[in-house]
């Protein structure tokens, strides 16, 4: 797997993890009992093309409140060539 900029992959992990515990935090507060599930998805997959400079093709959500468990799946596409959607715009 290609390294994206200095992270490498683990550093794409840890970003990952990092930024997917703070919006389940924010979201579903200290236990899914809420969720904005079509906002969170999209800044779900922003946050993994980000970290991976890859295309999220497809995204998937599963939380199993009996076993309190969640697990969120991602399945990678292509290298992304242009990242100037995540970027801010320059202030003049």
């Amino acid at each position: 797997m290609e390294q994206h900029g200095e992270k490498g992959i683990d550093g794409m992990r840890a970003e990952i993890a990092t930024r997917m515990v703070r919006l389940h935090s924010e979201y579903y507060g200290k236990g899914p009992t809420r969720a904005k599930a079509h906002v969170m998805a999209d800044e779900f997959k922003s946050i993994v093309e980000q970290a991976t400079g890859r295309v999220v093709k497809a995204f998937l959500s599963e939380t199993n409140l009996e076993a309190d468990v969640s697990v969120e799946f991602f399945l990678l596409g292509e290298q992304r060539t242009d990242m100037r959607g995540f970027e801010s715009e320059p202030t003049p």
